[in-house]
């Protein structure tokens, strides 16, 4: 008869211990646990990036109805009060509601603001729609607000060469907790 050889284990051929499988169940379970904290984390982004894109879309729509008005259109029917907010699009708006900072980085821009305001309803620009307009149906709820200024071109004469159109989209709801607002920026020239 050939004797055995020992193994590394010594001696013994049974299996794992359960030290070694509790071990190996360990390791499994951080890495199911690595994986699925990985997918919903996408799965939070993916929903965060479909509410802020449905929010540039709804911008963009905002500013192509502006590109279709005539250029004397392109005002706001009365002046917008300020917002003590500072995530109000409002809060842009100077106290006496003359001027509005379309960028915390440049100066304010006097808002272009209808000769008769009191013609036509409040907050409104003049042809478009009112301000703020609550989101069409869907997943997520907010306003747009749309803001007109006149821009100062130091190339050219005088103070009022064109109109600038702010419009900012604000929603609630979705997966978002954080900076649910879109601004962008048009230049009207007439």
């Amino acid at each position: 008869m050939v004797p055995m050889e020992p193994s590394g284990r010594g001696g013994r051929d049974e299996g794992f211990t359960v030290a070694e499988i509790a071990v190996a169940m360990l390791v499994l379970a951080v890495g199911v646990v690595a994986v699925l904290s990985m997918f919903m984390s996408a799965s939070h982004n993916v929903g965060v990036g479909k509410d802020r894109n449905l929010a540039i879309s709804l911008v963009g729509s905002y500013l192509e109805e502006v590109r279709s008005q005539p250029y004397a259109n392109v005002l706001m029917r009365c002046r917008p009060s300020r917002n003590a907010d500072p995530a109000h699009p409002d809060h842009g708006v100077s106290q006496d509601g003359q001027t509005y900072r379309y960028d915390t980085g440049r100066p304010p821009e006097t808002l272009a603001v209808a000769a008769n305001p009191l013609a036509v309803p409040c907050l409104q620009l003049v042809g478009l729609t009112a301000n703020p307009q609550p989101f069409p149906p869907g997943p997520i709820r907010g306003e747009v607000y749309q803001y007109v200024t006149w821009v100062d071109d130091p190339a050219m004469p005088g103070t009022s060469d064109y109109k600038r159109v702010t419009v900012v989209a604000r929603w609630t709801g979705g997966p978002s907790t954080h900076n649910r607002q879109v601004r962008m920026s048009t230049l009207v020239t007439p």
